[in-house]
């Protein structure tokens, strides 16, 4: 993704806009996470690989999980609103 910002910014990303992508990046790709696992999170403990998740075992509450993704996509919107 952040090959995209410097062909935007003809190799000359400033390190502002530069950070903003990195945590944007993180910000968002944790948000596909918890969203991921909680549309899964009734298959998941029928699955070994992800039996252990934190939804499948009751760990996190599904309003927790909707909560934190909640959360990350605010997290996001501000990020991309200092973009401007």
């Amino acid at each position: 993704m952040l090959w995209a910002l410097w062909i935007a910014c003809a190799g000359e990303p400033s390190l502002n806009l530069f950070l903003i992508f990195l945590v944007g990046t993180a910000v968002m790709r944790s948000a596909g996470c918890v969203i991921n696992d909680y549309a899964d999170r009734n298959y998941d403990a029928h699955v070994e690989r992800t039996h252990d998740r934190p939804l499948a075992t009751g760990t996190v509450t599904e309003f927790e999980a909707l909560a934190l993704f909640v959360f990350l996509i605010a997290l996001a919107a501000l990020l991309v609103s200092q973009t401007g």
